[in-house]
């Protein structure tokens, strides 16, 4: 009798362990599922969103939008130009950290004077107008006052990778991970004369 008893409390204990076992694994699919669902619905949520404006204290805007959380196989579908852009500065997807990528247009309205009076075939000059896909300038002139407004447009993508240290392939696996950031400009008449890429540190 208490055989039977030892074997019941056995089989009793190794049915309870396997109950919270499937029970643990389960749980855990659940959970991922349910981050995965999160981050999916995110991502749809952030890509209909408009970028905010934010304005600082000098009166310049800035702009902000949350990240999108993205896999490299989802980034070669939805975003196939930029994973394009991204082969074309010779970065590895895998290595990659960050990508952002934006369109700026600036706008100047300039009114000025003549100094002389410029005619063709005995008619005064009134309007000139010129457009391309990053520049576009009208001149209206009412006698000698020129009304000229300049629009220019750029688009650049910036991507943070990560390459190893090391310079030797065999051990380049043991050397640290070196933080770039690359940007590229995507108009042929524009030049990125200035760039600083701070990545803030806990003080020891």
């Amino acid at each position: 009798m208490n055989k039977i008893k030892n074997y019941a409390l056995i089989g009793l204990t190794f049915f309870l362990l396997l109950a919270v076992s499937i029970g643990d694994i389960f749980l855990v699919k659940y959970k991922k599922q349910k981050v995965e669902t999160e981050r999916v619905s995110n991502n749809y949520r952030i890509a209909k969103d408009s970028v905010r404006v934010i304005k600082g204290e000098n009166g310049l805007l800035a702009s902000r939008i949350e990240a999108q959380e993205l896999n490299i196989t989802e980034i070669k579908t939805y975003y196939k130009n930029i994973a394009a852009d991204v082969k074309d500065m010779k970065i590895q997807l895998r290595k990659v950290t960050g990508i952002t990528a934006f369109n700026t247009e600036s706008t100047n309205n300039i009114n000025t004077f003549f100094k002389d009076s410029t005619r063709i075939t005995e008619k005064p000059v009134e309007l000139l107008d010129y457009s391309d896909r990053w520049f576009d300038i009208r001149i209206r002139k009412e006698g000698l006052l020129a009304q000229i407004t300049a629009i220019s447009r750029d688009s650049l993508i910036q991507v943070v990778h990560w390459n190893r240290s090391g310079i030797f392939w065999p051990t380049r696996w043991m050397t640290k991970k070196v933080y770039y950031q690359d940007i590229k400009s995507m108009n042929p008449n524009s030049r990125i004369t200035y760039s600083e890429w701070i990545m803030p540190v806990k003080g020891r």
